[in-house]
């Protein structure tokens, strides 16, 4: 059966210009073709036919069973599997058989609970031919239900019926078939470093559904990449050109594969007569499986479509997969794709375009890879979960060096900052609707980039809502400065969403332009630690950093440093207004995204009417007008007074954000600016970049002795600063001003928590507290590896300036 391919796809070509690979790995073999058949009965079963090259495929009614009455001699209360009915002679390249492996519904006295890689799983024991050593698993669950959902009755799994290719070659599939297909060459030793154990399918317009298992399953076929157990190191630039296993689809044909459950094999060991989980052999959880490296092309136009639906994973491989070309449609209700090698696996797009819908069900990412994923051409869009999941989730990095990128999800993993195409990684301060379009502008209001999920067929119904997206187009250039927009309609040309921006003549006025307020975007959580999630523990005397927050209000990152804000007045004392930290993951509002890099982050994204920052001091700033600081707070008189002073103003008219964090550089560049702004300091960190609107102040800060940094080369602008570090800051300028800074040891005895304030902190400490510029909290303590809140810094600030 040859279907016709919708329009959309017809024209995927035209606008993505994509790489596409001829099904050249056919070559001048034979191609074998496979006409399939499955008719379902006036009953309700189904009858299966099959044509291999013209010749009818032959049928055996060999039956697969797990049978909880027959015990397995070697596992103590485990039942056996076994076969029924007549075996196939071994001779055929094809035929049709009733043996596909299921969960199959069981006494749930058959089952026991054990412990698989830290997670309880309920684990049904037996073996399967030649694995003696071998077991079957559920998936985990949670509490202690069993997962009966995932069981099918002995009728049901029979009229899933297996079409077996026993013989390397190339085979296009056509037609209707209610089963699987299973690809088994041989013994898998044997044929994983067989360079002749290959099957290629070429995909012709044709419908798999198997409603107990996945519906296609490469399981023992030659790999390309048969030594990774003996390397030391494994790389993102991986070749599948050799692959065992390879699809293409047709020019002009949609196939469509569902399939449901998952099926796993783990290696077991025994000990004191009883059955322990030790590692994993096999899981087969996607719809569309490959035991060993997969690559799927087009052909030569690139038309081809293939749609997965996955009752669990989408398309899944125990090591590569590699896109080449045509379009690829996932739906899944866990991960759209798997690659399960960790630190190993990689998952290569060069062409084509590949629409991922993850995460249906409770949970799952679009891209979930163990090991890389690396972007050189076509089309990605993938969304997640809304539950904690990730459009890109790629455990060794993500790499974007071209093609158009769109993915979404409540958590994000960001492109690699060593990627060749330029990218922005968006950290939204809300969740969207992932049924609103993004459009990216140039400051001359010219869309440079497109994408409405409401014309993505793939989307479909599932819409999700999402908190952070990475987007990126070759149109994208560093240097460059762009508009974001989310929502309205989109005039142009579309291929499943995706607009060629050539073509697009305008969009409504529901589009809301958008702002940001940082450039510092983690996990889709905000602030994150240091490299390896600690804080930074320096050599005695420099101060450390805890965690990220952003840039300070009235300061835009986009605008060059040494010239305040509008309202400020540099080089006085201390009527000067210097920028200040609103909260962790807002500082001041920019609607213009400035490409600085490859990979570029923008945190705090948000409509940019609602996305406000500081603005100059007015009456209606004052501490009193500011509805979350009360009249009798402890930090009433501070705030006023550090408004009146002009040194810091409310995040918004009527709110100042009193419980919110400051950062290491706003502290360097208020103390910059109390001196004088001073000229002449260069950079001398490895983390501050000329041009950024702390720059001078942390540059300033180290030259004249206020600040060492973390000891390592760099110094942390974004990091929260903690109390003890803003006394050393200040206990530092004011040696650098020429102020008195004796102070008597054993003024923080009296503290519960003394022994926490660090040896390099600890003459400032004594110093800040004894001249009162730093008291205690709740419980007697001075808590000093805390971070410094707004209300503390404006106190902290007042009683040093009073002093």
């Amino acid at each position: 059966m040859r279907k016709a391919i919708s329009a959309m796809t017809a024209a995927t070509l035209l606008l993505l210009g994509a790489v596409t690979v001829p099904a050249s790995a056919a070559g001048e073999e034979a191609v074998h073709t496979l006409v399939l058949h499955s008719a379902q009965e006036a009953d309700g079963s189904y009858s299966h036919t099959a044509s291999y090259d013209g010749e009818a495929v032959p049928e055996y009614d060999y039956v697969w069973h797990a049978d909880p009455s027959q015990v397995h001699d070697e596992v103590k209360d485990s039942p056996a599997e076994y076969y029924t009915g007549d075996a196939p002679d071994g001779g055929d390249a094809v035929y049709i058989a009733h043996d596909i492996y299921y969960y199959p519904e069981l006494d749930t006295e058959g089952f026991q609970r054990t412990n698989y890689d830290g997670a309880q799983e309920w684990v049904y024991h037996y073996t399967a031919e030649g694995y003696e050593d071998y077991l079957f698993s559920t998936l985990p669950v949670s509490g202690s239900q069993l997962p009966t959902d995932m069981m099918h009755s002995a009728e049901e799994a029979y009229e899933n019926a297996v079409l077996h290719i026993t013989q390397p070659g190339t085979y296009q599939l056509e037609g209707e078939w209610h089963g699987q297909i299973w690809i088994d060459l041989g013994d898998t030793d044997e044929t994983f470093t067989d360079e002749t154990a290959k099957v290629t399918l070429i995909l012709n317009g044709v419908d798999v559904t198997c409603t107990v298992a996945p519906s296609l399953v490469f399981y023992s076929v030659y790999e390309c990449d048969n030594t990774w157990e003996s390397q030391t190191q494994w790389s993102t630039d991986v070749d599948t050109s050799d692959a065992g296993a390879k699809v293409i689809l047709a020019d002009g044909t949609e196939n469509n594969f569902s399939g449901t459950n998952v099926f796993r094999i783990l290696k077991t060991k025994y000990k004191n007569d009883s059955n322990t989980v030790q590692k994993k052999r096999l899981k087969m959880d996607g719809a569309f499986y490959s035991y060993v490296s997969m690559e799927i092309d087009g052909q030569e136009a690139g038309t081809g479509v293939l749609n997965v639906n996955g009752g669990y994973e989408g398309l899944d491989t125990e090591l590569h997969l590699t896109f080449n070309g045509g379009n690829v449609h996932i739906v899944s209700q866990d991960d759209g794709i798997n690659v399960n090698e960790d630190g190993v696996s990689v998952v290569t797009v060069n062409g084509g375009s590949l629409h991922i819908v993850g995460g249906v069900g409770s949970e799952g990412d679009g891209i979930d890879s163990n090991g890389f994923l690396v972007i050189n051409g076509g089309v990605v869009i993938a969304t997640a979960s809304p539950a904690a999941d990730s459009g890109l989730d790629s455990d060794g990095g993500s790499y974007i060096n071209g093609g158009y990128v769109v993915a979404t999800g409540s958590t994000m993993d960001w492109a690699e900052s060593d990627s060749n195409q330029v990218t922005m990684n968006l950290q939204f301060s809300s969740m969207q609707s992932s049924d609103e379009a993004i459009l990216v502008t140039d400051l001359e209001g010219k869309v440079v980039f497109a994408y409405d999920p409401d014309q993505d067929e793939t989307t479909g119904s599932h819409i999700r809502s999402y908190q952070g997206a990475v987007i990126s187009c070759p149109q994208f250039a560093v240097g460059e400065t762009y508009h974001v927009y989310v929502g309205g309609d989109v005039e142009g040309t579309e291929v499943n969403g995706l607009y060629d921006a050539a073509t697009v003549t305008g969009f409504s006025d529901q589009a809301q332009l958008q702002s940001y307020t940082g450039t510092d975007v983690g996990m889709g959580r905000p602030g994150g630690g240091r490299p390896d999630g600690q804080p930074g523990q320096p050599p005695e005397g420099m101060d450390p950093g805890t965690f990220p927050s952003e840039p300070p209000e009235g300061m835009d990152p986009g605008t060059f440093p040494g010239e305040p804000p509008e309202g400020m007045e540099p080089g006085t004392f201390p009527g000067q207004r210097p920028g200040d930290q609103s909260q962790a993951e807002t500082g001041p509002a920019s609607t213009e995204f400035y490409m600085t890099d490859k990979v570029n982050a923008f945190s705090g994204v948000a409509d940019a009417s609602e996305n406000t920052h500081e603005t100059p001091d007015t009456p209606e700033q004052q501490s009193g007008s500011f509805t979350d600081v009360a009249p009798d707070s402890w930090y009433a008189e501070a705030v006023s007074y550090l408004t009146e002073q002009g040194l810091m103003s409310g995040t918004t008219q009527s709110t100042f954000s009193p419980d919110t964090a400051t950062s290491r550089g706003m502290i360097a560049t208020i103390l910059y600016r109390i001196a004088g702004s001073p000229a002449g300091a260069e950079a001398s960190f490895s983390d501050v970049a000329e041009g950024q609107w702390y720059t001078d102040g942390v540059c300033w800060a180290a030259q004249s002795g206020v600040t060492a940094g973390y000891g390592d080369g760099s110094f942390g602008p974004n990091d929260s600063i903690t109390r003890e570090q803003l006394a050393v800051f200040l206990y530092r300028f004011a040696q650098v001003q020429g102020m008195n800074t004796t102070q008597n040891s054993g003024t923080l005895d009296s503290y519960s928590d003394a022994g926490l304030v660090s040896d390099w902190a600890l003459p400032a400490m004594n110093w800040a507290v004894e001249n009162g510029l730093l008291a205690g909290k709740d419980g007697g303590r001075l808590d000093p590896q805390g971070p410094a809140t707004r209300a503390e810094a404006a106190q902290i600030l007042m009683n040093f300036l009073s002093n």
